[in-house]
């Protein structure tokens, strides 16, 4: 009861909010019951400290950085274990179910570890508004300091290679004219 407390406590609701005293003594039901109700209670807090506008964007971001990342390592897990699963057959098992029964697992455990990572990214991190975002959204310039300078680029005319005619227009090749040194 002590670690399911600390874990809740630490990753999804704030420090401190469910103790341990509140769990012991209740059913499994019971207990499932009163933590999602206090991380129900919890997430409508931060969708009213940050607009639900900015919420949903977060949770977008979260969600997509969780399943690229997690996604990525399940695709080097799964390369390894078809590297090595051809030892298995010494072993006096068929490698092709082995492989699938691993990878299966394997992806399971990546489904569960995207949840806890959003759930732990939604409830824990310190959302910012984005102004660089906003500015782009309504048509304004994300640097002002390169739309106010005007400045534009120094365009150099076409060098004269060696061979070429020369431009004085004599007929020779520039090297036997105007670029003789």
């Amino acid at each position: 009861m002590t670690a399911l407390a600390e874990y809740m406590n630490t990753h999804v609701l704030q420090e401190n909010q469910l103790d341990k005293n509140d769990l012991w003594g209740k059913e499994a039901e019971e207990i499932i019951a009163n933590i999602q109700e206090l991380a129900k209670t919890r997430y409508e807090e931060r969708e009213q400290e940050i607009s639900e506008e900015i919420m949903r964007e977060f949770e977008k971001v979260v969600v997509l950085r969780a399943v690229d990342s997690k996604w990525m390592d399940h695709i080097d897990a799964m390369d390894q274990l078809r590297q090595g699963i051809h030892l298995r057959a010494y072993g006096g098992t068929d490698p092709l179910r082995e492989y699938q029964f691993e990878g299966f697992e394997m992806f399971h455990e990546m489904i569960e570890n995207i949840q806890e990572e959003v759930a732990t990214y939604i409830m824990k991190a310190h959302v910012e508004a984005n102004l660089e975002r906003q500015a782009v959204a309504e048509g304004q310039a994300v640097d002002p300091k390169v739309e106010e300078s005007g400045k534009k680029p120094i365009v150099r005319d076409q060098k004269v290679g060696r061979n070429d005619p020369c431009p004085c227009g004599s007929g020779k090749k520039y090297k036997q004219c105007c670029g003789r040194a």
